[in-house]
């Protein structure tokens, strides 16, 4: 829950329990946590647009690409912070 505030995104949190038993037993079948790795060009639009804010009418694709890879990396990085941090207290 603190994340989504401080990201100010409107979506329900998994379930931490759930989501490691998914990544543990079900790596590569599972769709409960997203595969950004996957996505398609649409899908990382509506990322850059409904997550981000981005304005992308003038973007090219590869433009696109570099964006949604530079932002998702950010993010990566934002959580292992998070979770390194949780891990200790």
């Amino acid at each position: 829950m603190k994340l989504t505030k401080r990201f100010d995104v409107k979506v329900t949190p998994k379930k931490f329990v759930r989501a490691f038993k998914e990544l543990s037993h079900r790596k590569y079948e599972t769709n409960y946590i997203p595969n950004f790795d996957g996505y398609n060009l649409e899908q990382k639009k509506a990322v850059l647009v409904d997550y981000f804010g981005l304005v992308i009418d003038k973007y090219e694709d590869n433009e696109i690409e570099f964006e949604f890879r530079k932002r998702m990396s950010k993010q990566v990085k934002d959580l292992q912070v998070d979770v390194m941090d949780f891990s200790y207290s």
